[in-house]
């Protein structure tokens, strides 16, 4: 649950989301939000291959530029949080200031460059060949399960965020090939949009593509229905088909899916 004192910044925060059409707005309107939030001094994301986290688009907002250099070796995220998230697809934090005894080796990154605590988490893409990941450092407040749970809530809609954003600016990425996995260089990644044709290769309905750029526009199931002139019922209907189509498991994760997927428009 979102704390009572926070929960104005985070509905701003979802406000900014929603708004959010551009890697300009990303930077400038909605990490400052973010800050609201979690209180993080530096903050960065990008796309990876998740096989083997390939660098595809690296985003830094406020980290060191040396930190960013340093946690990719050659064009691959090595950073100890980025390998942990891949491994678990779970929130990852570290806490160094809790940390007895030496520090594992990997961890001297975050002791050189004076971090004490860090956090992340991403969203993989609909047939697991890409992913978002972000991570967020500096935070006040000891890390704890509260904020993981902050995670689980803040990082999907960044990720949508996030996607726009690079469709946007054409930098949007869908699942490599093998080609692209073995290219040595992200640049030689070309940008393209995976078929419209949801993994149980059941199409989409144009009333479901209807629905799923409303679901985009942060719509409750009693809005469409408004909109649509069709009871909140059959607005709820059509969703579970979506999200049965999707492979998905709520509403935000099923908006991802079909931008990643092409079917909507951004």
């Amino acid at each position: 649950m979102v704390a009572p004192p926070v929960r104005k910044s985070y509905w701003s925060f979802l406000e900014a989301c929603i708004a959010t059409a551009s890697l300009a707005q990303f930077e400038q309107q909605l990490v400052p939000k973010l800050q609201q939030v979690l209180g993080q001094e530096m903050a960065a994301g990008g796309v990876a291959v998740f096989a083997d986290l390939q660098a595809l688009h690296v985003a830094n907002f406020t980290f060191p530029g040396a930190f960013i250099q340093r946690g990719l070796q050659g064009s691959y995220y090595r950073s100890p949080l980025s390998q942990a998230w891949r491994q678990s697809c779970r929130p990852q934090y570290f806490d160094l200031t809790r940390v007895k005894g030496q520090l594992p080796e990997s961890w001297g990154i975050y002791r050189d460059f004076g971090i004490k605590n860090v956090l992340g988490h991403g969203v993989p893409d609909i047939q697991g060949g890409c992913a978002s990941f972000f991570g967020f450092a500096q935070v006040p407040e000891k890390l704890c399960a509260h904020h993981e749970q902050l995670m689980e809530l803040l990082v999907p809609h960044l990720h949508l965020a996030f996607l726009r954003s690079l469709q946007a600016a054409g930098k949007l990425i869908s699942q490599p090939s093998a080609s692209s996995l073995n290219a040595p260089e992200p640049a030689k990644a070309k940008s393209r949009r995976l078929p419209a044709t949801p993994p149980d290769q059941t199409p989409i309905s144009p009333r479901e593509r209807e629905i799923l750029h409303w679901m985009l526009a942060g719509k409750s199931n009693w809005e469409i229905g408004m909109i649509l002139r069709i009871s909140e019922w059959t607005v709820k209907n059509h969703v579970q088909h979506i999200l049965k189509k999707l492979q998905a498991s709520n509403r935000s994760h099923a908006v991802a899916k079909a931008l990643s997927m092409g079917l909507l428009d951004p």
